[in-house]
């Protein structure tokens, strides 16, 4: 009856024989030795107390207590339960996020911790908490889920034309860092791609910085003309199966591939796993080829020092090239095998009849032409090669077929190149 009938705002609830009175909010300690008056009736007797417990309200007062956690060795699997207002917290020896990397630029370090990016203050790497009384020269951070949509951990840095895209697994954010904080801007999002690995991010030439996704290898690129970033594929040709090798070494180990760029002839290098994928660009003559490295061991860290490029596979480091660089394996020690897709001559239909076949090569090759885009095995051998063969006229290729497709294998030792191919043939007949 006392809540229905909704006296002031007061209610009351039964259990049993005890009916307690509530005061509506608000009321806080005024409200305390108020004593209700209760009318009964019949044989029903009643004890009546005053009304207690009211408390005034107070105004919120920001607390900041400082825990210290100390331990002579902790590690992940120490924990330390904290117990405020009667809810526990769990420390433990590993922070709930971590840097994984830094990033140098603009007289700072940068320190992405999950989305957060945490810059010391200006010229001086031992600052990070303490205020230096001027904002422009300030330690600080970028909260980029609060600049754009999404919190997913910043994986990787990249400088790109005068400014710096940070890389996260599913979007690129391009800023423009500044010495001066206040300055800091973003400049651009690019959704739906990203960064898988931390170490890939790779600036090759003047304009494009590579980074691997899970859709395969990719680059961001400025458009010509304008500051305006876009994304495109780069290795088209091996993209399946690339994506292919990435599910077969899951995501976790794709996420420790590495990158570098060769220093003698300016080579892309992807290291994953036990793979090297080699980019071969000459964009004068329109060449652009991947070459898979098949390694005897798992990369476990890859880079570039000065003019050489190490693997560190356990607690042994390999050298690309050797010490001096000019060391080559020995005869029998690697094949390598040469693929070409199969050409048409810009006509699909069209029968290819005496055929010929030319090549400028140093080192034994084997050579055959595969003549059937359905079966890999039909194949025409055209023999064993080394060296310039466009002046003693081309050999001679039987063959009537619409499409071939060039196979080059080499097992010698020493310094070896492949420097062109050439294909002639007779027009026959077309669909």
């Amino acid at each position: 009856a006392i809540t229905s009938a909704a006296v002031a705002g007061y209610s009351a609830t039964a259990v049993g024989n005890v009916v307690t009175i509530l005061a509506p909010p608000g009321l806080g300690a005024t409200v305390n030795g108020t004593t209700p008056v209760v009318t009964v009736a019949g044989n029903v007797t009643a004890t009546v107390g005053a009304l207690a417990g009211g408390v005034t309200a107070v105004a919120a007062v920001t607390q900041i207590e400082q825990i210290t956690i100390a331990a002579t060795t902790p590690d992940t699997l120490d924990t330390w339960k904290i117990t405020v207002n009667g809810t526990t917290y769990v420390a433990t020896g590993r922070g709930s996020a971590t840097g994984k990397l830094v990033h140098i630029v603009y007289r700072r370090v940068w320190i992405p911790v999950g989305a957060v990016v945490y810059f010391c203050q200006l010229k001086d790497p031992t600052k990070w908490t303490t205020p230096s009384g001027t904002p422009s020269t300030d330690k600080g951070f970028i909260d980029t889920s609060i600049d754009s949509v999404g919190a997913d951990d910043i994986t990787s840095f990249a400088e790109h034309n005068g400014s710096t895209a940070f890389f996260s697994t599913t979007n690129i954010r391009i800023y423009a860092l500044d010495p001066d904080v206040t300055l800091i801007k973003l400049l651009q999002v690019l959704e739906n791609t990203g960064s898988i690995a931390v170490n890939v991010p790779q600036q090759y030439g003047a304009t494009e910085v590579y980074y691997l996704s899970l859709a395969g290898l990719a680059a961001i690129r400025s458009r010509l003309g304008s500051s305006f970033v876009v994304t495109v594929p780069v290795a088209s040709a091996i993209t399946p199966y690339l994506q292919s090798y990435l599910t077969q070494v899951g995501v976790a180990i794709a996420n420790n591939a590495y990158a570098a760029i060769e220093p003698t002839d300016g080579q892309y290098m992807l290291a994953i796993y036990n793979k090297i994928f080699v980019l071969a660009e000459y964009p004068d003559t329109g060449v652009i080829a991947w070459t898979e490295i098949n390694l005897a061991f798992t990369v476990e860290q890859f880079l570039r020092i000065g003019q050489r490029v190490m693997v560190r596979s356990g607690n042994t480091i390999y050298v690309y090239g050797g010490v001096a660089g000019t060391v080559y394996p020995a005869p029998g020690e690697v094949t390598i095998d040469v693929e070409l897709p199969f050409l048409s001559a810009s006509d699909q239909s069209e029968k290819k009849e005496d055929a010929g076949f030319d090549m400028a090569a140093i080192g034994n090759w084997y050579v055959e032409i595969r003549i059937d885009p359905n079966d890999t095995t039909k194949v025409v051998r055209v023999g064993t090669l080394g060296k310039i063969t466009y002046a003693e006229g081309s050999i001679n290729i039987p063959s009537h077929t619409s499409h071939m497709a060039p196979h080059l294998t080499c097992s010698s030792g020493g310094k070896v190149s492949l420097t062109s191919l050439g294909l002639h043939y007779r027009r026959g007949e077309s669909a």
